[in-house]
């Protein structure tokens, strides 16, 4: 956080440093090289003070990242296929990595009628949509099955 204040300071600084100058080379043009010679100090000084309410609104400033951890992992020793259409696998889900993990029951079905794999949710068979978690847990199972 530091390091961020300090850049922020410096780049403070500078662009207002940059626009007496910048100030200075115009009023030497509109009033002469010897009043000028005199503007451009006191300019520089405006300046520097100028940017000390801005370095103070930068306090405020935080750098905020969120980071979402979450993990999935499928127990692949808990796979249990009792028949050729129907298993049920373990998964456990992290929240963070000194989590221990919460486990799920998944519970697929191949329709043979629709000819593809269902999950048990919420007290009904769904299809498993491509994409989802259950799509990939799906995938590492199938090389499992018997």
């Amino acid at each position: 956080m530091k390091s961020f204040m300090s850049m922020v300071n410096m780049v403070s600084v500078r662009s207002f440093a940059r626009a007496g100058k910048t100030a200075g080379r115009i009023w030497s043009k509109a009033l002469g090289k010897k009043s000028a010679s005199l503007c451009v100090p006191l300019l520089a000084g405006l300046a520097f003070f100028a940017a000390a309410p801005s370095v103070t609104q930068a306090a405020y400033v935080t750098a905020y990242q969120n980071i979402v951890y979450e993990k999935d992992v499928v127990d692949t020793n808990s796979i249990y296929n009792p028949d050729k259409d129907h298993f049920n696998c373990v998964v456990y889900t992290f929240h963070s990595d000194t989590d221990k993990g919460q486990p799920y029951i998944y519970k697929y079905m191949y329709d043979e009628g629709e000819m593809v794999w269902k999950i048990h949710a919420d007290g009904q068979w769904n299809t498993v949509e491509s994409g989802s978690l259950a799509a990939s847990v799906l995938k590492v199972c199938l090389p499992y099955l018997k």
